[in-house]
């Protein structure tokens, strides 16, 4: 049988046309663009292009919102941890910024105090509190070294704390107000009135206001401070506000309730007076 020999010109014929075809478009575009005329070349192909882009990006799009979050989640987890870890760092640090303020506002005013001062006074760091539960005591870390002695006034910049009752080389024991075995010479801190009594502890840590005549002129809301009676606690340190009045059935007398102005479960530094 005899097969019909192709021309090589006539297999070639169709490449021939579409580079043709190809060649005369892209003059085109070229002299279009150059003259600022609408382009039907570039307008055919994005025509033709569009649907398929379209296609791609909605695709991208759904597997990037169903099933991206397989291939990011590790990442994402390391990065909330890294996140996770600056958050704890900043609060660390604004922490200690919002203690070293407090610190250095209680410093500031510790230091008016003691320069107001009518006598000499030793500052001295608290390093234990009740050492022995059956009193109310604490330990300090200044002793016999440091000028400090027996019964010498312990205070704060609020208020009186109590006395020195055992002094070492480097340490001293102080009884608090609050301890049973504590009393205070004390009077109203106003004008109009002569009240004067004894500060005493309790059991219980409340301070007491005893051995008030029935006309004593005291009452809620008044300053209690040191009446300098007795030679220990020298005048006018303050002690506390009377909570409360009472008289005590049977007998000639008043007491009073006081809330002390110190704080003397939470103590981190007294002054001692040498």
């Amino acid at each position: 049988m005899n097969r019909t020999t192709r021309s090589p010109w006539r297999r070639a014929a169709p490449l021939l046309l579409f580079v043709f075809l190809g060649t005369l478009a892209g003059v085109w575009h070229n002299h279009a663009v150059a003259h600022h005329k609408p382009d039907i070349t570039g307008d055919a192909v994005r025509s033709v292009a569009k649907p398929v882009l379209m296609a791609s990006h909605a695709t991208g799009s759904w597997f990037s919102r169903n099933i991206g979050w397989l291939f990011r989640g590790r990442s994402l987890a390391a990065q909330n941890r890294r996140l996770e870890a600056v958050v704890g760092d900043l609060r660390m640090q604004n922490a200690e910024l919002v203690q070293q303020a407090q610190e250095n506002s209680r410093l500031r005013a510790d230091l008016g105090f003691v320069q107001r001062a009518p006598f000499r006074l030793i500052g001295a760091d608290v390093i234990a509190l009740r050492p022995d539960p059956d009193y109310d005591t604490l330990l300090i870390d200044r002793g016999s070294t440091s000028g400090v002695h027996s019964d010498a006034i312990v205070v704060t910049g609020n208020g009186l704390v109590g006395r020195i009752f055992d002094a070492g080389p480097q340490t001293a024991s102080v009884l608090l107000l609050s301890d049973a075995n504590s009393a205070v010479g004390a009077r109203v801190q106003r004008a109009d009135s002569n009240a004067i009594g004894v500060v005493r502890g309790s059991s219980t840590g409340i301070l007491q206001l005893t051995f008030l005549p029935l006309d004593a002129d005291i009452k809620a809301g008044d300053t209690i401070v040191t009446s300098g009676i007795g030679g220990v606690f020298p005048p006018g340190i303050t002690i506390g506000t009377v909570v409360s009045v009472r008289t005590n059935t049977g007998s000639a007398e008043k007491t009073a309730t006081i809330h002390g102005a110190v704080d003397l479960q939470s103590l981190d530094e007294v002054y001692v007076r040498q």
